[in-house]
């Protein structure tokens, strides 16, 4: 069993998409490390997302393992997907329309197995009637089970009834009608456990958009203390003691599209002890500056920081700026910024910091950093489709941690992009013109040079471009990005590794 949580990103564009370089909202935690994944939020073309995977064989994730699903809201681009997701996930039952001797006939199966819950799948009101209606309008008949949890502002209305059998369809179970708490939560919609000792438990509320929407944490509750034992040794020395490798829990932010995501904060501070592993924010639309985007490839030429911002916030969405200040009030270590909008594709592999689109990408990264300016020294990572990040245990030993500002411990976590790379780019900010003209959307490059850096602990305001072993091994690996393309039919991979973050991106073609 894996101790690491990891994040895989299947779809990171806005409602403006799907587009050619990404695919609309929904990603996957692997959260138990039994192989089972956790979905957040499922657009049209997810399906085809897992069949799209550039990555290894080993390291490729399976539809049929999904068996949780979170709607963030009901909006096409979050929840389109959602049939064709579970026609795969729960097997086609026998037609017993079909004539004997016709594949799928009943006459011809074998005796049926019993129909197991396969997924069970939480949101807002109106999922749970919005997957029964559809199933049943396209005559789906499959070999296992669903089940549709509601998430009930007080005085909320169920919309299907959860309790009379007669009215599910015929591939479903009853789920749960969940109220919220009187402060506007939903607690622990989900506990399962990681290991024997390790609960994780996912809890939801309210947060602004449009439309309503919700956002989701996903939190490691501390493990339990081990029961002692009177025979502390073994004929080999000492027994490992849990207490000597115990970790700090983590705890995951992924919220939906949001304009204001404040009033999940008291949710997420409600164990002052736990910092924020990794919040996932949306960042649809900035504004890139003139030296950048000289032909207002981006959008007018008219925009501004603050009309993008007006704008923004009138569609119930965020700037990168915006999604920085979140990470900021909470306290986040790590910050992916996703939903990013249909004006900006993602830039395709081979090219050097000074593409356009890369640029472009570099830019939102800085902006939400700018904001969010971390004391880790980390950078926000605007996510294409594929992207992984891992987020291993951080050990509470004592010759692991680092205290600082009165916290327990300082998770590491290493800047994207080398020396080298940030060097280049500055040369360009600095020089308007001395990158050549803007490129369009038809341009080719990407975000080559992603290479080494080391950074020893402590040194949070600039970084190292040496490439050795950290002095504690133990700490190797506290964190990392996989970004992984594949091109020419190789899976080669630029990549960033580092005391305590990587990044490995799969080569995949681009046209655009």
């Amino acid at each position: 069993m894996s101790t690491n949580i990891v994040v895989t990103f299947l779809g990171t564009t806005s409602g403006g998409g799907p587009i050619e370089t990404r695919n609309c909202s929904s990603l996957v935690v692997d959260a138990i490390g039994d192989g089972s994944l956790w979905m957040v939020d499922c657009a049209e073309g997810t399906v085809r997302q897992f069949a799209q995977q550039p990555l290894s064989s080993t390291q490729r994730l399976k539809v049929n393992s999904v068996n949780r699903i979170f709607i963030t809201h009901m909006h096409a681009d979050h929840s389109m997907g959602l049939i064709t997701l579970l026609r795969n996930i729960l097997g086609f039952a026998p037609d017993p329309h079909a004539p004997p001797g016709f594949v799928g006939s009943s006459s011809n199966s074998r005796p049926p197995k019993p129909p197991i819950l396969k997924v069970e799948i939480y949101g807002p009101v109106g999922l749970r009637a919005f997957v029964r209606t559809v199933l049943t309008l396209t005559h789906t008949r499959s070999a296992d089970r669903y089940c549709v949890n509601e998430l009930l502002m007080p005085g909320g209305i169920p919309s299907a009834s959860r309790d009379v059998p007669e009215d599910w369809h015929s591939s479903e179970v009853g789920g749960r009608d969940i109220l919220c708490s009187d402060d506007g939560f939903w607690r622990e919609i989900v506990v399962q456990e990681r290991d024997r000792s390790t609960p994780i438990v996912v809890s939801a509320g309210p947060i602004v958009h449009r439309d309503p929407c919700i956002g989701f944490v996903f939190s490691e509750q501390s493990p339990r203390e081990p029961e002692s034992t009177s025979n502390t040794e073994s004929q080999t020395g000492p027994a490992q003691n849990t207490l000597d490798c115990a970790t700090i829990p983590r705890t995951l932010v992924i919220l939906g599209d949001t304009s204001d995501p404040s009033a999940l904060i008291p949710l997420i501070k409600e164990d002052a002890s736990r910092s924020v592993s990794l919040l996932i924010h949306e960042a649809t639309d900035a504004y890139i500056p003139h030296h950048i985007d000289s032909r207002g490839t981006t959008g007018s030429k008219s925009r501004n920081h603050e009309t993008v911002r007006t704008k923004a916030i009138a569609k119930g969405h965020s700037t990168p700026a915006m999604a920085g200040a979140f990470a900021r009030q909470i306290g986040a270590e790590r910050l992916a910024l996703n939903h990013i909008g249909s004006r900006f594709p993602a830039p395709p592999p081979h090219a050097g910091p000074s593409n356009f689109r890369h640029l472009c990408m570099r830019e939102i990264e800085h902006q939400a950093t700018r904001a969010w300016q971390p004391i880790n020294g980390n950078r926000a990572v605007a996510v294409s489709d594929f992207d992984r990040i891992v987020i291993p245990p951080v050990f509470k030993s004592s010759g692991d941690v680092e205290g600082m500002g009165g916290s327990e411990v300082v998770v590491a976590v290493e800047t994207t992009v080398s020396l080298t790379v940030l060097e280049q780019l500055e040369e360009v900010m600095a020089e308007p013109h001395s990158h050549g003209p803007a490129r369009g959307r038809g341009s080719s490059g990407g975000r080559g040079g992603w290479r080494g850096g080391h950074r020893q602990h402590g040194q949070h305001g600039h970084f190292r471009s040496h490439n050795r072993q950290h002095q504690h091994d133990s700490t190797a690996g506290e964190g990392s990005i996989d970004r992984k393309r594949e091109h020419s039919g190789r899976h080669d991979s630029a990549s960033t590794t580092n005391s305590s973050q990587h990044i490995k991106r799969p080569r995949r073609g681009d046209d655009q």
